[in-house]
């Protein structure tokens, strides 16, 4: 995905891809590279995150990229910077978009706490954030997938990072339950917007059912 953004013009944080473990032992990773990542930098693997899990967010040395591949030896790991969101109106600039069969939700995500809140127009409005629906379906056109989340970070005026690039199983625990769930609104809308879907299809396959039948 990171290679295909790219090549859409997404824009994406600078990113070194190192090979599994298992295919390579020793890193092909250079010092000079390295620097070029700044610090703190992070290290995640390439397929097996999903709720922070394997990701490191505060990498400082070539000593902690070694130690950290280890744990997923069969996945490739990527090497990012570390990426700044802007302030807006004391909030971070930082959010999740879910795509839905054709539907756009993006939700303000705060990377540090994990706390959702809605995205409301007139947020959009203000902000200028209408470039997060159309890199969702651009990102949607590159992948594939009906039903995916993504991260991007707003980093200055007119510039949008995708961080976190396609989630597709997204984390749909309720926020009245969980403090850093989905908004109720959020999971209803993709809920509805998933069975309007699937009925869509069914109807479409019934009738050419009944002519065979």
């Amino acid at each position: 995905m990171h290679l295909e953004f790219l090549s859409h013009g997404i824009q994406v944080p600078y990113t070194i891809i190192i090979s599994p473990f298992n295919q390579r032992k020793e890193v092909e990773l250079s010092l000079s590279e390295l620097a070029l990542l700044g610090r703190p930098f992070i290290i995640k693997p390439a397929n097996t995150t999903g709720g922070g899990v394997g990701v490191v967010l505060g990498a400082e040395s070539l000593k902690d990229v070694i130690e950290t591949r280890q744990h997923h030896k069969n996945d490739k790991y990527l090497l990012q910077e570390k990426v700044i969101p802007v302030e807006l109106a004391h909030r971070r600039g930082w959010f999740r978009v879910f795509y839905a069969v054709g539907l756009v939700l993006p939700c303000w995500w705060n990377d540090l706490t994990h706390i959702y809140e809605e995205l409301t127009p007139n947020d959009e409005e203000a902000f200028g954030l209408h470039p997060l629906r159309s890199i969702a379906i651009t990102i949607q056109q590159i992948c594939g997938l009906d039903f995916f989340s993504t991260e991007i970070a707003m980093t200055s005026v007119d510039k949008f990072v995708v961080v976190d690039y396609v989630n597709e199983m997204c984390d749909m625990r309720l926020q009245s339950i969980h403090p850093d769930g989905v908004p109720e609104r959020i999971v209803s809308s993709i809920s509805e917007a998933l069975v309007d879907f699937t009925f869509s299809r069914i109807s479409q396959v019934a009738p050419n059912e009944a002519k065979l039948g």
